[in-house]
């Protein structure tokens, strides 16, 4: 009877560790997923506040122009400073750094360059060359455009690769194999509503 109570005892002991283990596995995998998905969320949202600060410089650009036309010195300063902040900011600097291998950088570097060296010294000084400014403002914010486009592709491409798994449209019944989704890259199938 002895050993009767000892098989026992080792199984009901199984049977909790078995539980404990199942317990923390689950656990782990909750912990992990939610850790992936406030991840997922800061980077989404670190990238849509830069598309909107870099959206916001070609707004800046044609203000500049405004604000030049006016002849407001220290208003011209301001909004220069403003400019520049926004060239700088920290999103900008943060969404470059989580697409350092797209040609992010090098799009930004452009933007940058063409700023200090070709639009920054046509506001500079007490005769501003506007006209000339106005011309290559076009070019400055084309050059935004395709910086602005090429991080919103990036944004997308990211968003595609977390985006739950959807169930591909079907003509057939949902019992048919042909039904069953394969856009799906992992183990969980769903059906296709019919």
């Amino acid at each position: 009877m002895y050993s009767s109570e000892s098989e026992q005892l080792s199984t009901r002991h199984s049977i909790v560790f078995n539980t404990l283990v199942a317990f923390v596995v689950i656990i782990g995998f909750s912990l992990m997923s939610l850790l992936g998905s406030l991840y997922l969320a800061d980077a989404l949202e670190g990238d849509a506040e830069a598309i909107n600060h870099a959206g916001s410089l070609r707004m800046q650009t044609y203000r500049l122009a405004f604000v030049a036309e006016q002849g407001s010195p220290q208003a011209l300063a301001e909004h220069i400073a403003a400019l520049e902040n926004t060239l700088e900011s920290s999103s900008l600097r943060s969404a470059l750094h989580r697409h350092r291998n797209s040609d992010l950088p090098a799009l930004h570097a452009t933007v940058l360059q063409h700023w200090q060296q070709r639009m920054r010294p046509l506001l500079d000084g007490p005769n501003a060359r506007l006209a000339e400014y106005r011309q290559e403002a076009h070019t400055f914010v084309s050059e935004l455009d395709v910086f602005v486009h090429t991080l919103q592709e990036r944004r997308k491409a990211s968003w595609a690769l977390s985006a739950p798994c959807r169930p591909a449209p079907c003509s057939s019944s949902w019992r048919s194999p042909s039904c069953w989704s394969t856009a799906c890259t992992t183990t969980w199938r769903r059906r296709c509503a019919a």
